[in-house]
């Protein structure tokens, strides 16, 4: 629900610098074998042929990059033709030697973790690891953690951008599912000059607040969940793809203990508390954070799930 720093992900990618320089002589040996597969028709080796050329470059890519390549990959096959039935197999071929699916339990789990992304960045409510069945050696099933991606540019019509980072954008589960190929106005990865605070935010009636005080009953507590006019009708709205105001509106207990906190931790209470255990309690935001229960600051609402509903209700109701 916030943009990251393009300075953050290139941080990053300095810190796994090794692996993905590993990852890129696999990649340029597994294409080099299918541009020259002369069973394959002249554009598919042609494809393959280009994404060789750049395979250095593609999996740390900007946008910007990206963007160039796209048209250069559409004149040679369509994003239509590419996500035919009849381009399946060459689609799965390019994935396996991109090494797409080893990525999601071996690399993309710690190399995300390191960006600071382990909630959903689209609800905020889940984490974007999920967990999968498979069959090993010996018929032997084994269960693996695997991290949920969305790819930006869907690799089914771009699997050359299967493994960008620029491209991939975690997500939980569900989000993955029904994102599919919905146009959504949300770019995760900006300049960080152009990066002020989350254009999403969950507004408290504060009405229902007192009339939850005077009852007691969290049913009473009424928030919406406010985003950004899409730029056109093409473009859907995070609530019309992700329903973000259903997902919240099961979670009113939370919004009743920020609420109820906010009548304890005062800030004479809280002022207390940090002279009473000065080595714990050794700033402001680390007391928030704690009282709270999640990350107080916007910057960190990738880390933690529900991080950016408690933001919003916290400061609403006088908590943070």
């Amino acid at each position: 629900m916030i943009a990251i720093p393009f300075s953050i992900v290139q941080g990053s990618f300095s810190m796994f610098g090794t692996e993905i320089q590993q990852q890129k002589n696999d990649i340029k040996t597994n294409l080099l074998k299918i541009a020259n597969d002369k069973r394959l028709t002249v554009r598919k080796r042609r494809y393959a042929k280009e994404l060789h050329l750049i395979s250095n470059n593609i999996i740390t890519a900007r946008p910007s990059t990206i963007t160039t390549y796209k048209k250069k990959f559409d004149r040679i096959i369509s994003p239509t033709t590419m996500k035919g039935k009849a381009y399946k197999s060459f689609r799965d071929r390019l994935l396996k030697a991109l090494g797409y699916n080893d990525r999601r339990s071996d690399f993309y789990p710690k190399y995300f973790q390191q960006v600071g992304i382990k909630a959903c960045v689209y609800c905020n409510s889940m984490l974007t690891v999920s967990v999968e069945k498979t069959v090993g050696k010996n018929n032997k099933k084994k269960i693996i953690a695997k991290f949920q991606v969305d790819h930006h540019l869907p690799k089914s019509q771009y699997p050359c951008f299967s493994i960008s980072l620029y491209n991939l954008y975690p997500t939980c589960a569900s989000c993955n599912n029904v994102k599919s190929s919905n146009n959504i106005s949300f770019t995760l990865y900006k300049d960080g000059k152009k990066i002020n605070s989350s254009d999403f935010y969950f507004n408290l009636d504060m009405p229902s607040v007192a009339d939850y005080l005077l009852k007691r009953k969290s049913e009473l507590i009424i928030y919406n969940f406010e985003e950004p006019s899409p730029r056109s009708k093409s473009i859907k709205t995070f609530n019309e793809v992700f329903a973000v105001q259903g997902i919240y509106d099961t979670q009113k207990n939370i919004a009743e203990e920020l609420i109820l906190k906010a009548e304890i931790y005062t800030k004479a209470y809280k002022s207390t508390l940090m002279s009473k255990y000065p080595q714990i309690l050794n700033s402001a935001s680390i007391t928030n954070r704690l009282i709270m229960g999640n990350y107080t600051s916007e910057k960190d609402l990738h880390k933690r799930p529900l991080a950016k509903f408690m933001i919003d209700i916290a400061e609403q109701v006088g908590l943070i």
